[in-house]
């Protein structure tokens, strides 16, 4: 499985409109959402609720918080009795994200983790 050579000029529309950072006007697949076009966790929410509809992804196995796990306020003890109530994983350590992951997905039609981590890290 290799890296998409090129962002669909909707999903470069669709990132723009959500915000990034400015000094970024190329994209690249091997860009992340958070490091490279700095968006913010408001801007990262709403756009995923679009990506998912807009683009007609399956959302499989997506997590929001495996991607960025410190969003929000976190409470040591109120998180883990609510992340244990609500049976979601509580990740530590944010995975990586990158442009030529979500244009997979939408190649695909499918938000398939362990594939996409494939695409975000090559050597894997």
């Amino acid at each position: 499985m290799t890296e998409p050579l090129a962002l669909s000029a909707d999903l470069e529309g669709m990132i723009r409109k959500h915000g990034h950072n400015p000094k970024c006007s190329l994209f690249k697949p091997s860009h992340s959402l958070l490091e490279d076009l700095e968006m913010s966790p408001e801007a990262l929410e709403d756009f995923f609720v679009e990506y998912f509809e807009r683009f007609a992804v399956d959302p499989g196995d997506f997590a929001f918080n495996r991607y960025f796990p410190f969003q929000g306020i976190r409470i040591p003890f109120l998180t883990k009795w609510q992340f244990k109530r609500w049976g979601i994983v509580d990740y530590r350590v944010a995975e990586p994200l990158t442009l030529g992951m979500l244009q997979h997905a939408i190649d695909v039609g499918r938000w398939d983790t362990d594939a996409l981590r494939r695409i975000g890290n090559p050597s894997s």
